[in-house]
């Protein structure tokens, strides 16, 4: 888990970006409890949602190894939606750290953190309550078993890609960054820097919907040709695999290639648009500040130069 959290904290902020929090951290802070630790404390990572999920999950997956599984290579899939939910949350439950005490800047590189999160949690629990429908079939009902192996194979995959693209379907809403000026005689500007653009956002719906259909259809290729015996596949044994001649289930290879490609073409895809994002209108920020007062505009560029070095190195 500590790996995927280093690969999004790395998208989400640039290292430069995390080291001015940890020095500067906004003396004027949004919140009671700040800390200037240059590591943030247990207290401060965990909260009740976070509690809830990562409870609920692991009384589940408890509950479901109480079945006496032997062999536990499915369990790997809601394990990487869980982790990459739990990342999000941490993501988005401490996101406030990184903004002004004023609330001028929204920045959201990666979109809704918390509707990414929750949309992968479910995955997860789904993901393991169709392991715990066949683990208790295979108990119950052994005769039936085989029976099921082309459904379950084809769900249990397709809920698994489904989640990874479906936490890119309307990314483009919320992936931006912003600024939120009150200005005299209340005087509201509303300005956004960037954004996912729709150039950008259809095509990465577009791929990521092909991705999403190829592999789906692949998949449902490959278990139609094992459950006919055109090819070979691999045996996994179940709970209750032998009761009353009951036969394992019948996966193939590529369910191991599946559960690395889906996640690592939708970090990619997260790469793409975190830099997308980062490469902001100076001439629209600078149009933007340049009737504001100099405290307002210095506090502005201060944050925004770590996220576009190179560009806002011109303009301070």
């Amino acid at each position: 888990m500590a790996c995927y959290i280093k690969i999004f904290s790395m998208l989400y902020i640039s290292k430069e970006y995390k080291s001015l929090i940890i020095k500067k951290v906004y003396i004027e802070i949004m919140k009671e409890n700040n800390t200037n630790d240059e590591y943030l404390p247990l207290k401060d990572i965990l909260n009740e949602n976070l509690l809830r999920d990562l409870i609920i999950f692991i009384v589940l997956f408890l509950f479901i190894l109480t079945q006496s599984w032997n062999d536990l290579f499915l369990f790997i899939f809601p394990l990487i939606l869980f982790t990459f939910s739990l990342t999000f949350r941490i993501i988005n439950t401490n996101k406030w750290r990184i903004y002004l005490s004023n609330g001028m800047i929204i920045y959201n590189p990666l979109g809704s953190e918390k509707k990414i999160a929750d949309r992968l949690y479910f995955s997860s629990i789904l993901s393991l309550i169709l392991l715990f429908w066949i683990g208790s079939e295979s108990l119950y009902h052994p005769q039936l078993v085989d029976d099921y192996n082309l459904y379950f194979n084809i769900l249990f995959i397709l809920v698994y890609t489904f989640s990874f693209y479906w936490i890119l379907i309307d990314i483009w809403k919320n992936a931006k960054i912003e600024l939120r000026i009150t200005g005299e005689q209340d005087q509201n500007i509303n300005t956004v820097l960037s954004s996912l653009g729709r150039e950008k956002s259809i095509h990465i719906s577009i791929y990521s919907m092909l991705i999403f259909l190829i592999l789906n259809a692949v998949n449902i290729f490959v278990t139609y040709l094992i459950d006919f015996k055109f090819i070979s596949s691999i045996s996994y044994y179940l709970p209750g695999t032998g009761i009353e001649g009951s036969l394992p289930l019948e996966i193939s290879i590529f369910h191991l290639f599946l559960m690395i490609l889906s996640p690592s073409l939708t970090i990619l895809f997260l790469f793409l648009i975190h830099k997308h994002i980062q490469d902001f209108n100076v001439d629209l920020l600078n149009d933007t500040i340049q009737s504001l007062p100099e405290s307002k505009k210095n506090e502005i560029l201060h944050n925004l130069s770590h996220m576009n070095k190179n560009k806002n190195g011109n303009n301070q």
